[in-house]
């Protein structure tokens, strides 16, 4: 999905580039428009009403859980608003130990 941020997000493009191949989306300036803000209440926003979308997070890894989401949402409709309140404080990498080796 081609994505246009809008906003203050300059301090979220490295984490973008490194996961765009992953998550499938690429910065371009004609991709869907996006408005990134910072939110004062602690909590997760996404919407995506009349082709403009919306992503309004506290801590920079609550933003890329909401990009996440906001990507599932697009793939169900066309039009949604979902607020999240996260329920962590901290996140951390997870890794499985397999055949002897950590993957």
């Amino acid at each position: 999905m081609k994505i246009k941020l809008e906003g203050n997000w300059q301090e979220l493009e490295e984490g973008l580039r490194c996961l765009s191949d992953e998550i499938g989306c690429e910065l371009a300036a004609g991709g869907l428009p996006i408005r990134v803000e910072k939110s004062l209440d602690g909590n997760i926003t996404i919407a995506l009403e009349n082709g403009r979308g919306q992503i309004r997070f506290d801590k920079k890894v609550h933003f890329f859980r909401a990009l996440g989401l906001f990507f599932e949402a697009t793939q169900r409709s066309d039009q949604f608003s979902l607020t999240e309140e996260p329920q962590f404080t901290m996140n951390g990498v997870m890794a499985r130990y397999i055949d002897g080796a950590i993957r």
